[in-house]
């Protein structure tokens, strides 16, 4: 009759784990490319849905990724972008304010 040591026991399960392991690690590093890379998305600030980066538009609800461009402080002449509507270094206005006809 043979006689199965603990010490015996252990090392077989840790071969066969580390086996396991490194099978995992060889069958993900022979996937193609393509399977691997991950698709970028936008996430719409107003809606939250996901929208390929190639959009302009989120098309959910329409709302525009396109910022515009940078405005200058005419204060501090640090550049913010153009969604802005206070410049974030000084607090400054970035654009003028239109006077209230009443």
């Amino acid at each position: 009759m043979a006689t199965i040591r603990v010490g015996d026991a252990v090392s077989t399960g840790i071969g066969l784990a580390l086996g396991l392991t490194m099978a995992q690690f060889m069958f993900q590093a022979m996937r193609s490319p393509e399977t691997v890379v991950k698709k970028q998305v936008i996430v719409c600030l107003k809606c939250g849905s996901k929208n390929p980066v190639e959009n302009k538009f989120c098309g959910q609800c329409g709302q525009a990724f396109y910022m515009g461009p940078p405005a200058k402080c005419p204060k501090c002449g640090s550049f913010m972008p153009g969604n802005m509507n206070f410049c974030g270094n000084c607090g400054s206005p970035l654009r003028k304010r239109r006077k209230r006809e009443g």
